[in-house]
């Protein structure tokens, strides 16, 4: 009878989430008759469907090592950002694919950029087991080049990046200042030439804390309040 299952591989993805789905097949008969606590009688093709279709792992191996024991092994995708909807938070590698959820915001150690749906509707689409983010890919690039870039313009950002596919807009917040508006379709470049072109002839750091938004997606005309 099992009585140990061993995990390898797991560093975002809570081993506890493992433990559950393994403890939930063993509870589990095989072709009705076998339980499937006998070692001999374990699934290990029904484990792995499981773990795909909840976790997006690579090099996923499951071994019985004799007498009493489940081996499970894999590597986990780096994610490159973190996806939210309303209180649902996802890392996503750089091609958008759902990794795993957030377990808990507070231990994101690599402190990856958010990118927050504006959008009411979902905009997580399943193509089998695999889920996607259904946004350009240009969104994401955006959202991972804006923190570095505004650092060098001396305005420093939160980590939060949100998208409005509808608008093809993004909108990031100064830390002690403004929202800054971007759009999706014009040069990020030439949109931060525009920020730093006011920065220098209008917002000096004490007016910019309290400045609300600045609008920088119309031409080469720039709103602010």
């Amino acid at each position: 009878m099992i009585d140990n299952v061993v995990i390898n591989g797991s560093q975002k993805i809570a081993e506890r989430k493992i433990y559950d789905i393994i403890e939930k097949q063993l509870a589990q008969r095989r072709l009705g008759i076998f339980s499937q606590q006998n070692i001999f009688a374990f699934s290990k093709r029904q484990a792995k469907k499981e773990i795909l279709k909840n976790f997006f792992v690579a090099e996923l191996v499951i071994k019985k090592k004799l007498p009493r024991t489940i081996q499970i092994s894999f590597n986990e995708n780096t994610p490159v950002a973190v996806w939210a909807e309303g209180e649902e938070y996802y890392y996503i590698n750089s091609d958008l694919t759902i990794l795993s959820s957030v377990e808990n915001l507070e231990l994101n150690a690599n402190n990856l950029i958010i990118l927050k749906n504006a959008l009411a509707e979902s905009q997580i689409k399943t193509a089998g087991i695999i889920k996607k983010v259904g946004i350009e890919k240009k969104y994401l690039d955006i959202c991972l080049s804006l923190k570095q870039k505004l650092a060098a313009a001396q305005i420093e950002i939160d980590n939060n990046c949100e998208i409005n596919g509808l608008e093809a807009k993004v909108q990031v917040k100064a830390n002690n200042g403004p929202k800054i508006y971007f759009s999706a379709d014009v040069a990020l470049d030439k949109q931060l030439e525009k920020l730093s072109s006011l920065l220098a002839a209008k917002i000096t750091p004490d007016v910019l804390t309290k400045l609300e938004y600045i609008d920088l997606r119309f031409g080469d005309k720039i709103y602010y309040k």
